[in-house]
């Protein structure tokens, strides 16, 4: 912890400050047009979150908690500075921001790490799946009573629902780990553990999601049935993101090693292109993002290169991320569901703290993984949010509800998620280690020369 008290004082004052001015110009009746209300929410979140972040390091939270509370403060549901229309205008920007946060993750997933730790992966991803899931299901089904919507549904239709949700309780979160590893640039075991499990664990998650909602839409809807053709699609989706992102991943390669300057602005161009593209073929693009960073890393030299890259906008793209997060989060809703969302949270934590350890058990991990190697799988984000947004789409007559319920959960696991990654981080040792040697995992590092291959 920080004892740094009048630079603490100054900068808690700048940021009073700041929304004092902002309040004020509201108070008096300043209209603007909506595109420069978008503009200026995204440079008062920009301000906020990282006046919030330094504030927050002080008392020992990760910057991500920042970031959040900056988010949920100055968002629609607090002191609504920045609207909806701002926080809905601002989608591409997040999404621009999620993109880059996905190539970093593809970029940190070298075959040296997955053939290390292939073995520790199989038997976490197996564990989750084998208590985690079915846990969730049986859970929320336990819960029916409390739960209106599920309550009104027959019991088929309420075992659709309840599977629906189970895949999205053993979803995790990228973008909250990335965000930890760029602040504490942490190296070690636990580290790379965490890097293979949760990136790789979310592309099992996107083909269990595909399925679970063709299960219920034919179980909540008594004349719908199994279609082959929604697999189909599937699979043809799933092949095209992987085409796409290779592409993809060779065309940054090339760049890197043919022109190697304004990398962030090449990679914000490229990303832009390639998430229209995405969305015209309906590919998945978190994948087609993992796989292109996966490509620049393993099958040419350039890897470091592209994270040095993403790292020179790091707490840019970071704080634009989580703070639209935190705009994202619905208190209202949160304050009517919190029984059942904290319900749930409690029993996806037990459930996840069970599977890591019985993961570890049967990799026969280090010791350290056996203690620390569920708290990092505790945070959901972008990904989990993605979902309920494609259930509230996809379902009429119950989508939105439980799509409300699954945003009031990855708001309790948002908060408490990355301060008990960071708090593991810390009680390792492994904090600051990968800064100590070659510069950092997806920290900010002098540009390297150009390399050959």
């Amino acid at each position: 912890m920080k004892s740094d008290t009048p630079g603490a004082l100054r900068q808690a004052a700048s940021l009073g400050l700041l929304l004092a001015l902002v309040l004020g110009g509201r108070h008096v009746g300043i209209a603007l047009p909506p595109a420069m209300g978008a503009v200026l929410g995204l440079g008062l979140m920009l301000v906020a979150g990282d006046l919030a972040a330094d504030l927050v390091e002080r008392v020992g939270l990760p910057h991500l908690t920042g970031y959040l509370l900056s988010g949920l403060v100055v968002g629609p549901h607090v002191l609504a500075l920045v609207d909806e229309p701002a926080v809905h205008a601002l989608a591409p920007v997040n999404t621009l921001a999620l993109a880059l946060i996905a190539l970093s993750a593809g970029a940190e997933l070298t075959w040296s790490l997955l053939s290390e730790g292939a073995r520790s992966l199989l038997c976490s991803v197996g564990a989750q799946l084998l208590l985690v899931l079915p846990g969730s299901i049986l859970a929320l089904l336990a819960m029916r009573p409390l739960v209106p919507f599920l309550a009104a549904l027959p019991l088929a239709g309420a075992v659709g629902v309840t599977l629906i949700w189970g895949v999205v309780a053993v979803s995790r979160s990228p973008s909250a780990t990335l965000g930890v590893l760029a602040q504490l640039k942490p190296d070690g075991p636990l580290t790379r553990y965490t890097l293979g499990v949760v990136i790789a664990f979310d592309l099992v998650v996107l083909f269990l999601f595909a399925i679970a909602k063709n299960v219920a839409a034919i179980l909540t809807d008594p004349g719908a049935s199994f279609s082959f053709a929604v697999l189909h699609d599937l699979g043809v989706g799933l092949l095209g993101s992987v085409a796409c992102g290779t592409t993809l991943g060779l065309l940054v390669a090339l760049y890197l090693r043919v022109v190697g300057r304004e990398l962030l602005l090449f990679l914000l161009i490229v990303s832009y292109g390639a998430t229209g593209l995405a969305d015209y073929f309906h590919f998945e693009s978190l994948l087609l993002f993992i796989v292109a960073g996966f490509v620049v890393a393993n099958i040419s030299r350039q890897g470091e290169r592209l994270l040095e890259a993403v790292a020179a906008g790091g707490r840019f793209i970071y704080v634009v991320f989580f703070a639209l997060a935190g705009a994202h989060l619905d208190l209202p809703v949160l304050a009517k569901l919190w029984p059942v969302a904290l319900g749930l949270v409690l029993v996806r934590a037990g459930l996840t703290v069970g599977s890591a350890k019985l993961g570890s058990r049967w990799a026969n991990d280090t010791p350290l993984i056996r203690k620390y190697g569920w708290m990092p799988l505790i945070s959901q984000a972008g990904v989990t949010i993605g979902m309920a947004v494609s259930i509230g789409q996809e379902f009429p007559s119950f989508g939105d509800a439980l799509a409300a319920m699954v945003i009031a959960v990855v708001g309790l696991n948002e908060a408490v998620g990355p301060v008990l990654f960071k708090w593991a981080l810390d009680k390792t040792g492994e904090t600051g280690k990968a800064a100590r040697t070659h510069g950092g995992l997806t920290a900010p590092a002098a540009p390297a020369p150009a390399q050959p291959g």
